[in-house]
């Protein structure tokens, strides 16, 4: 079975990505660039990853990957948020079709998380528990959110479908 089918019999049509609403210029020159990406370009970008995350990411080999949510609620954003790495925060729905590649990577908790072995597609069904991510109750539902996508240096801007205010959840261009 394709990731796609699996997602999709799992109500996941799209999956996402969020930043600072300061990136949507260079998102539409370049793409959705990974950390690695964004260095070695000297591409200015404003983080929503702390220094720490920065680091882990790079000692792991996660900063040649941009990194997705599955659900548009990843409780990472939520910590950008706090910390103030984001001051205003977008999120930006993308299809499917961008996971078709055979090296994009998954992990059923926060990447970068000591311990966590990211996985292939063949493994996602077993290992990420979609029953918990759209459960009603928050802390149910918390663990299960923080699963993550990994896609290999750079998303291309055709595989966007929308892009939403993080405050609001408003469509632009609608």
């Amino acid at each position: 079975m394709s990731i796609i089918e699996t997602l999709k019999r799992n109500d996941i049509n799209s999956v996402w990505h969020f930043t600072d609403i300061s990136n949507l210029d260079s998102i539409v020159k370049y793409g959705i660039l990974s950390l690695h990406e964004l260095v070695e370009n000297s591409i200015d970008a404003h983080f929503s990853a702390d220094v720490l995350s920065h680091s882990l990411d790079r000692r792991y080999g996660l900063d040649e990957y941009v990194h997705l949510a599955f659900i548009s609620d990843h409780p990472m954003y939520h910590n950008a948020l706090k910390r103030g790495s984001i001051d205003h925060g977008i999120w930006i729905e993308l299809d499917l079709k961008v996971l078709l590649d055979d090296s994009v990577m998954f992990s059923d908790e926060v990447a970068n998380k000591s311990g966590v072995k990211p996985f292939d597609y063949t493994k996602v069904e077993e290992k990420i528990d979609f029953i918990k991510m759209f459960h009603r109750d928050f802390w149910t539902r918390l663990e299960a959110r923080k699963a993550e996508i990994m896609v290999p240096n750079k998303i291309d801007i055709n595989y966007i479908k929308a892009i939403y205010d993080g405050n609001t959840g408003v469509q632009y261009g609608k």
